[in-house]
């Protein structure tokens, strides 16, 4: 009887915890911090190069320009705003160009969120790995340039 009542509480929380995540993601969040190697703040306007990046880069001869193009791909987000909506509407907007209009899913029990969107006439799809940390949303994006995801700090535009 005491594991039936674990069993059922526990289903109880793990529900409880998805309904959370589906209502807390919903809104208009604006990136506010970007680590791709280099970890830019956008509000400090600083940048500091992740260890794994310099530890990669060591003795190379191309090194200060690799993580000059690492620091101006990260700089290049300073307006990007993800919106995540009611009825799973997704956009994703730069510098208030609308890059992608699609839908998402919220896949709480792995923590993330599967992305359609229609790309030159083509639906494309992504998966994001997400996290809350205290009020902001984290967002993993896989990248194309590097080993591993982008990690994306971002806030709600109020």
């Amino acid at each position: 009887m005491r594991l039936f009542k674990l069993v059922i509480l526990f289903t109880i929380i793990s529900n409880f915890s998805k309904a959370q995540d589906s209502l807390q993601i919903l809104g208009k969040w604006k990136v506010v911090a970007v680590n791709n190697g280099v970890k830019y703040d956008y509000k400090k306007e600083s940048y500091s190069v992740d260890k794994s990046l310099s530890n990669s880069l060591q003795g190379r001869w191309d090194s200060s320009k690799v993580i000059r193009n690492f620091l101006n791909w990260a700089r290049s987000c300073p307006n990007c705003i993800y919106v995540f909506g009611p009825e799973n509407i997704y956009q994703e907007y730069r510098e208030e160009d609308l890059r992608s209009d699609g839908t998402f899913k919220l896949r709480s029990n792995t923590k993330q969120i599967e992305v359609a969107f229609l790309k030159d006439n083509v639906t494309k799809h992504a998966n994001y790995k997400f996290n809350f940390i205290n009020e902001n949303l984290v967002l993993y994006v896989p990248s194309f340039f590097i080993s591993g995801d982008i990690e994306l700090l971002l806030e709600r535009v109020k």
